[in-house]
């Protein structure tokens, strides 16, 4: 192979690589599922399902099977690690006998 030519592949291969760097780098900051902000807020609501599950005196088995769903998908939302449909919430309130901006009004 001629010099200029395995400049031109030298050449290549670093950007090549420099990009992939580049988009791997990117990822990694942009790879976790939810800002900050987000999970404390799906925290929130989890643990003000929790305390209205409770007030209603509702395990979460209960709970689950009231609402037709499975215990560990329940358990997930409380935890705030699952991510819950708006239907999924929608069921959850009125399961609870509320409105479903009261499973987010936490800060009032």
């Amino acid at each position: 192979m001629p010099p200029s030519n395995r400049f031109t592949v030298s050449v290549f291969l670093a950007f090549y690589l420099y990009m992939t760097l580049i988009r791997l780098m990117q990822y990694q900051y942009t790879s976790y599922a939810y800002p900050m902000d987000e999970l404390t807020a799906k925290r929130n609501m989890g643990e003000e399902i929790v305390r209205l599950r409770k007030a209603a005196g509702l395990s979460q088995q209960q709970f689950a099977t009231m609402l037709g769903m499975n215990r560990t998908r329940l358990r997930e939302i409380e935890k705030g690690t699952g991510n819950p449909r708006l239907s999924t919430l929608i069921r959850i309130a009125n399961g609870l006998g509320v409105e479903l901006k009261d499973l987010v009004d936490f800060e009032a």
